[in-house]
């Protein structure tokens, strides 16, 4: 919680960028199930924590995980990783972000 807890998201600046682009980076290349639902709720956090700054980003996010669902073919097993990714990120956003997230998704 220390690591993710922000009072301002600019305050914070390149150092929560680069956190939230480590954490991005997890999601597109772990395979790992455990690992994936860890990152999207540590993703989640920050971004809830981060509050109204960090709009853009819960956006971004949101909207690179419903091209990830439009894009990837339901039998390539081999990307089935990023599918489960962007199911947990709209969950982890819709849950966290409420009103935020479902005008997004409109």
């Amino acid at each position: 919680n220390e690591l993710v807890d922000v009072n301002e998201w600019s305050r914070v600046g390149t150092g929560a960028a680069r956190f939230c682009r480590l954490l991005r980076a997890v999601l597109e290349r772990s395979t790992a199930p455990d690992e994936i639902a860890l990152a999207v709720r540590t993703l989640g956090h920050a971004l809830r924590s981060a509050g109204a700054a960090a709009t853009d980003a819960t956006d971004a996010e949101l909207s690179r995980a419903l091209e990830w669902l439009h894009a990837e073919m339901p039998a390539a097993a081999g990307r089935s990783h990023r599918r489960l990714s962007s199911c947990l990120i709209v969950t982890e956003l819709a849950m966290r972000s409420g009103p935020q997230a479902a005008s997004a998704l409109a």
